[in-house]
């Protein structure tokens, strides 16, 4: 399984750079069904969607995970700094309050059509909706350590107090947040098509999955495989990565239990 997904990623993050411009236009073709010039056929604007399919799969997951990196690392970094003083505390958290009160689709919304921006703003726009519960799960795990007993059994051992605190809930929070690694990944997958489904998402020089569907859905009925297509690769890249994450930590605990 995890060689088979290993592959499959490493195709489609590279299938774009053998391929023909996914923006390319072949008036001659609209709509065409599968065959040798283009294995899956055309879109209504006849452009080939295994070149689309490719680009848009690699630009959705590219999104995804950098979404993901940067997630985890702000919400680790502003959850740890939040447990320095009272006052870092209520600014930050008072901050991530604020930005979950909306609901996630309607924050990513107003920003991206406030921004105005390509795929990198994308990622900035969806790191923002998923920050503050990195930020939540990590500051509620330090405070949870700092009153146990391991806190002060660092200090004990000659660390510096701001050193040990910040140890010690880094080493407790990762664990949580590798936890959330699927969760975001897949959220952000789906959060970005969503954005592209209803116009708010990347431009249209920028192939995604979501916009593949959006762009499909007015033929659904006559040429329904322009819709399923993309689709079904979005189900595969977030089924996908949610059961190899769960089978790398699964490797990764059965290794720490031996060590």
């Amino acid at each position: 399984m995890r060689k088979f997904v290993s592959i499959i990623i490493i195709i489609v993050l590279a299938a774009p750079f053998f391929l023909p411009d996914p923006n390319e236009m072949d008036m001659a073709a609209i709509l065409s069904s599968p065959g040798s010039e283009h294995p899956l056929g055309t879109d209504s604007l006849g452009r080939d969607m295994l070149s689309r399919l490719a680009s848009g799969s690699r630009n959705s997951v590219v999104i995804a995970g950098s979404v993901t990196v940067l997630s985890l690392f702000l919400g680790l970094l502003g959850g740890t700094v939040s447990l320095t003083s009272k006052v870092a505390d209520e600014v930050i958290m008072r901050t991530m309050d604020a930005l979950r009160a909306l609901p996630a689709i309607l924050l990513a919304s107003l920003m991206m059509v406030s921004l105005k921006g390509g795929p990198w703003t994308l990622v900035i726009v969806l790191t923002t909706v998923f920050v503050p519960q990195c930020a939540r799960l990590v500051r509620s795990e330090g405070r949870k350590q700092l009153s146990s007993g391991y806190h002060e059994a660092a200090i004990v051992t000659g660390l510096r107090q701001p050193r040990a605190m910040i140890r010690l809930v880094i080493r407790h929070a990762i664990s949580l947040l590798r936890a959330q690694v699927p969760f975001i990944f897949s959220s952000a997958c789906i959060l970005e098509s969503t954005l592209s489904f209803i116009g708010a998402g990347v431009g249209a020089s920028t192939p995604t999955l979501g916009q593949m569907i959006s762009e499909g859905r007015g033929v659904f009925l006559t040429h329904p495989r322009i819709v399923l297509l993309p689709l079904a690769a979005l189900i595969f890249f977030t089924l996908c990565f949610s059961l190899q994450w769960k089978e790398l930590r699964h490797d990764r605990g059965i290794i720490d239990e031996k060590s």
